[in-house]
């Protein structure tokens, strides 16, 4: 649109006839137009100013304007020139498409959305567009939101790639719940990042996505650490609770520094001068995304780690072994003796000592196994018939859910662990009364020659693994049809159950024969074990009292097994 101009043309001849310069003309109209001061009104209760205004307010008043007195006679600027209101010169054509138009240029103000204010642009024109005059085209050009938009959406693409990608790593690295785990890192520190910006007013602008992009990678390092501390823990037995509380506690101290360095290397950034401002955003989004995923790792990767987390990819044989490995690791904690192995001139151990995790690791995945079973079948309706009242209708149902082949099988698989594990128990045995093996003296006696030691204890344990063996057979292959053939397969778990318990107390025996063996050893060596075994060998002395010659043990022996029985073994590490 043309600005509009008021024009005054002067007529040379008639100023030079009224004896008016240019510099007058010039002065009078230049002094006018303006808002004159006229001091202050103090009303007693407040003091103001007063202005007298002096501005044009219609062609008049200008045509009006006094050039020059002289007596009674005025005269004004009509009197001099032709006074017009008219349009300032164009300085430009405007077409589109080869077609006459008219432009309007519009820009939006420093800060604020342009994709936002293209929107509303449109959407006030859509509402007006009806009232426009027949054969006028509305067009937009140059909309520089449409390069916006493309660059957000494909810096979008780059973003959600990027996530895929890290998502696939971890996934591969640590199996699926605990990459869901470490995964929702990523939502929640841009969430947060979100937030923040919101509450600073900061727009959601390239430089906002540049920053997401740059720290995606750093989101999921602290959630990671904490994870994997975490999975330790519950290979080594811990419940998801005490694990995860673990972690954060533990791995506080390193994430809180680690996010803390890469935040001091960003702060610089936030505070750039000049041309450096136009990517403040980006080292802001970054510091905001850190700090969400600081957050997370420390306190939400922990709480949603105790409610749903589990161990990583591991399979459940694995699992078992790393709980026996670490296990085994935990009591040799500190200890001399095995320290002083470590340049010996012994190639390998028996498998025994090699091979405990592996042989521990299965019976461990076993009973966990035969705990489910139970806890399922305990709580189960076995009864039969099955009688069910519903609205006073009764329904009686012949079932067999009562027939507990389950219980039967878990009951023999028991077996066979009671029975490995005292055979491998009773191998120790062995080595330590061995003197090629333990380079003691054999048996562990006072007197080589004229005592027999702890000779009787491994008799003891090799009759019980006898016994173990014969017991060690099924129970739910020795059914016999009974009822005129209507009980023609019977689980047979009745008799396997109490044969597992008859095992388990025999496997108890070889335990406490191998304890035994393995205190008096100890207390022969000058290297002191480590700390789990050293409380074990303490625990064992408060049953059993230092061999100092030939005597019968069998007293001790079934103290010993029955206090592994209940369970206080076990105790003395809670």
């Amino acid at each position: 649109m043309p600005e509009d101009l008021i024009e005054a043309i002067v007529d040379k001849t008639k100023l030079e006839s009224y004896g008016i310069s240019m510099n007058q003309l010039y002065q009078a109209v230049s002094n006018n137009n303006r808002v004159i001061p006229a001091g202050f009104q103090d009303t007693g209760t407040g003091r103001f100013a007063v202005n007298v205004p002096s501005v044009f307010s219609s062609l008049e008043d200008i045509e009006t304007l006094p050039i020059k007195v002289s007596g009674t006679s005025v005269v004004t600027l009509k009197d001099v020139a032709d006074v017009s209101l008219t349009f300032k010169d164009r300085g430009g054509y405007s077409r589109i498409n080869g077609q006459q138009s008219l432009a309007l240029d519009i820009k939006k103000r420093i800060g604020t959305n342009i994709i936002d204010t293209v929107t509303d642009i449109r959407k006030m024109v859509e509402d007006k567009i009806e009232s426009f005059p027949e054969g006028v085209d509305v067009n937009f050009v140059r909309d520089d939101s449409k390069f916006a938009l493309q660059m957000i959406s494909e810096l979008q693409g780059n973003v959600l790639t990027s996530i895929a990608l890290v998502m696939i790593v971890v996934l591969a690295a640590l199996g699926f719940r605990t990459s869901m785990l470490v995964g929702m890192a990523i939502p929640f520190s841009y969430l947060f990042a979100l937030l923040v910006l919101l509450i600073l007013d900061k727009e959601f602008n390239f430089m906002v996505m540049f920053g997401m992009l740059i720290s995606m990678g750093m989101t999921i390092d602290g959630s990671i650490v904490v994870t994997e501390y975490a999975d330790r823990k519950l290979a080594e037995g811990m419940n998801r609770i005490e694990a995860y509380t673990a972690a954060a506690t533990r791995m506080f101290w390193p994430v809180l520094s680690s996010t803390t360095t890469t935040l001091i290397a960003f702060t610089p950034l936030m505070f750039m001068p000049g041309f450096g401002a136009f990517i403040r955003d980006m080292p802001i989004t970054v510091f905001c995304v850190l700090v969400g995923s600081l957050l997370y790792s420390l306190i939400f990767a922990p709480i949603l780690g105790a409610m749903f987390g589990g161990l990583a990819k591991q399979s459940e044989a694995e699992i078992n072994y790393m709980k026996s490995a670490a296990r085994i690791s935990g009591l040799l904690k500190n200890s001399q003796i095995k320290d002083s192995h470590k340049d010996c001139d012994r190639v390998q151990d028996a498998y025994c000592f090699r091979c405990g995790p592996q042989v521990h690791g299965p019976a461990i995945e076993a009973l966990i196994e035969s705990r489910r079973i139970l806890e399922i079948e305990i709580n189960s309706a076995t009864d039969n018939p099955l009688v069910f009242v519903n609205e006073g209708k009764v329904d009686i149902i012949s079932g067999g859910n009562f027939h507990g082949q389950n219980l039967a099988i878990a009951s023999d698989n028991l077996a066979i662990i009671c029975h490995e594990i005292a055979v491998i128990s009773e191998r120790r045995i062995n080595q330590i009364l061995d003197p090629q093996w333990s380079n003691l003296s054999a048996f562990l006696t006072n007197k080589e020659g004229l005592e027999s030691g702890l000779m009787i204890i491994q008799y003891v344990a090799a009759a019980i693994i006898s016994e173990l063996h014969l017991l060690a057979n099924p129970a739910t292959t020795s059914n016999v049809p009974v009822s005129m053939g209507k009980e023609d397969h019977v689980s047979m778990g009745a008799t396997g159950t109490y044969r597992s318990l008859t095992s388990s107390k025999y496997l108890s025996q070889v335990l406490a024969n191998e304890l035994i063996c393995a205190t008096e050893a100890l207390e022969r060596l000058n290297e002191s074990p480590g700390l789990g075994v050293a409380k074990i060998k303490d625990w064992v002395r408060t049953k059993v009292d230092k061999l100092d010659g030939d005597k019968s043990l069998t007293k001790e022996c079934e103290e010993l097994s029955i206090s592994i029985i209940n369970g206080e073994m076990s105790e003395i590490f809670r």
